[in-house]
């Protein structure tokens, strides 16, 4: 059987695994849609969240194996994705990234002491940010 070109092993690597529960957190309700939909027809549980206080409650009420979370939340006051990942960190969740569309050194470095697996800069496709929170080849 002939492989479609268009097909990477990273995607056929996060196929393989099983569905996990998720939780994503972004303020855009666009992207929340996107990403819910595409690990749900993956087979992944997902819980959504548009705001820090909102995912802080559900980490507390649920166990995660992955969280997906924006930087920037708003509103502001309530807080931002680096407080989300460490309470994600704090509650064993086994991997935790961290989507941004303005990368910098100091934001690395912010999340690194947060325990952040991997910051990536939006936009991200959603083939390799699965085979990422999997364990395959991480994104660069």
């Amino acid at each position: 059987m002939r492989k479609h070109p268009a097909v990477t092993s990273q995607e056929h690597t996060a196929e393989r695994h099983e569905g996990r529960r998720i939780l994503l957190v972004d303020d855009e309700e666009s992207v929340l849609f996107a990403m819910q939909q595409y690990f749900q027809l993956r087979g992944h549980e997902v819980h959504r969240a548009a705001d820090a206080d909102s995912a802080q409650r559900l980490l507390d009420e649920l166990s995660f194996a992955w969280v997906v979370t924006d930087l920037h939340l708003t509103p502001a006051r309530e807080g931002n994705g680096i407080e989300v990942a460490r309470k994600a960190r704090n509650v064993g969740v086994e991997r935790v990234v961290l989507l941004t569309a303005h990368r910098t050194v100091a934001i690395d470095q912010e999340a690194a002491l947060a325990g952040i697996d991997r910051v990536i800069a939006k936009p991200v496709r959603l083939p390799e940010l699965e085979a990422l929170l999997a364990g395959a080849e991480p994104v660069q």
